[in-house]
């Protein structure tokens, strides 16, 4: 048994494709005595030299568009739990904000099963970019003046509820943050659960 032996154009394409190694592990070469024809072996599996072609194309595609869209919702969706990244970079979370508006949009119209597709999550990609380095650019000068200071203490309670690892406290400064965000009354800023472990609490849908 030889690594990639029988077909220099298995070398060549290996070579070119180091970057999609770890995909390809123990991939082994062996030449049929009966056809000369060389395949490849994965695991029990045999494949032949156009499947293992097919996969080295795959790899060095890159991640599908679905794949590109997850890493962006699975990066949103990080922030959306953290307290203290809504509050400072709220922007993010504020429809009302041009960038932020063209983000959601991007997300509502995302269909993997597009035949644009790609486009789709570039834009998922790019607008979620644009969206975050404003909101981060604004900081907490995004809310209304009055506001900042009342934001700045909530931020300080939040930490310390976070951080400390004493229930009392913990339970005293969540309720803290609690009241000075409730007081602003505003929709894009988080509302703070004291019992959950990240303190962001699922904000009431009304009832009529």
């Amino acid at each position: 048994m030889t690594w990639l032996a029988g077909d220099p154009s298995l070398v060549g394409a290996w070579a070119t494709a180091s970057g999609a190694s770890a995909l390809l592990l123990y991939f082994q070469v062996a030449d049929s005595w009966q056809t000369r024809q060389p395949s490849v072996r994965e695991g029990d599996a045999r494949l032949a030299p156009t499947e293992v072609a097919a996969r080295l194309d795959a790899a060095l595609a890159g991640p599908s568009p679905a794949e590109r869209v997850a890493v962006v919702t699975a990066a949103y969706g990080a922030l959306l739990g953290d307290i203290v990244y809504r509050i400072e970079n709220s922007a993010l979370f504020d429809a009302a904000v041009e960038q932020t508006q063209r983000f959601q949009l991007a997300l509502v119209a995302w269909e993997p099963e597009a035949g644009e597709a790609g486009a789709l999550a570039s834009e998922v990609e790019e607008s979620f970019a644009a969206a975050r380095r404003h909101a981060e650019s604004l900081g907490l000068a995004h809310l209304p003046e009055t506001a900042r200071d009342p934001a700045r203490r909530a931020v300080h309670a939040a930490g310390i509820a976070l951080a400390t690892d004493q229930p009392g406290e913990r339970a005293a400064s969540a309720r803290r943050a609690a009241d000075l965000l409730r007081s602003l009354a505003l929709y894009y800023l988080p509302v703070v659960d004291p019992d959950a472990p990240s303190l962001v609490g699922a904000r009431r849908e009304l009832t009529r």
